[in-house]
């Protein structure tokens, strides 16, 4: 407990910062932030290679460690709003109003993707199977996210216990009810996708902010014919 007890000592130590009114921001009453969330879906394909009578321990505790970086990772991020893990995969939803936010979301990815080929590397060379890994990424606007089509039949079906005021919900965040993210994260990474893979939205996000860099570093693709989306491999420098 002495490293806890010198992290809250060093928090108490630091000096005060006085909260901004909402007043106090630059522009604050000239203009509106869009509505844009994003998720980010890193995805374990292989979880049955890591936990079966004849899976190696120590694979299983790498496995583990990397998830627990990954959700660690997140956290830390002021902009995720929630974090949530399961067997198989770490997810992260933040708001993000413009291309610079999502450009800090980002970062994330590639440090987390970095993560993947060291973990992988450990893995291999001790002869263990690798964590094949996916990473989705998807932008969307909070609004658009109860504009899905009923059938008119609904109308006048008296059982249908469908509510469609949603001025009451419990949540103040977008949720994205496609899981596009998800959905990417399973494409990610497998046959020959990059591990990588965005959203359209995600990828004009990320042209705001630069787009020298991710137009060289994201190319389209097409999806089993169905969709499309933006594909990467970029890994941390450092």
């Amino acid at each position: 407990m002495k490293d806890i007890i010198e992290k809250i000592s060093s928090i108490l130590l630091e000096e005060d910062v006085q909260n901004l009114d909402e007043g106090d921001f630059v522009g604050s009453e000239e203009f509106e932030l869009e509505e844009i969330y994003s998720d980010v879906f890193v995805r374990i394909r292989n979880m049955d290679e890591f936990y079966n009578p004849n899976a190696p321990y120590k694979a299983s505790l790498l496995l583990e460690s990397f998830l627990l970086e990954t959700m660690v990772l997140f956290k830390k991020n002021p902009e995720n709003i929630v974090v949530e893990s399961g067997e198989f995969y770490v997810k992260a939803t933040s708001f993000t109003p413009d291309g610079f936010v999502l450009l800090n979301v980002f970062e994330d990815v590639v440090q987390i993707n970095s993560m993947i080929e060291v973990y992988n590397e450990a893995l291999e060379m001790n002869h263990y199977p690798k964590m094949d890994i996916g990473i989705g990424v998807a932008s969307f606007f909070k609004e658009e996210l109860f504009e899905h089509e009923h059938d008119h039949e609904h109308e006048h079906d008296e059982s249908c216990e469908l509510d469609h005021d949603h001025e009451d919900d419990d949540f103040d965040y977008g949720i994205d009810l496609f899981n596009t993210a998800s959905v990417l994260s399973e494409y990610a990474g497998s046959d020959e996708i990059e591990p990588i893979l965005i959203n359209e939205m995600a990828n004009d996000l990320l042209l705001e902010s630069d787009e020298e860099f991710f137009g060289e570093h994201l190319s389209k693709i097409e999806i089993n014919d169905e969709f499309v989306a933006f594909q990467g491999n970029i890994v941390s420098e450092e």
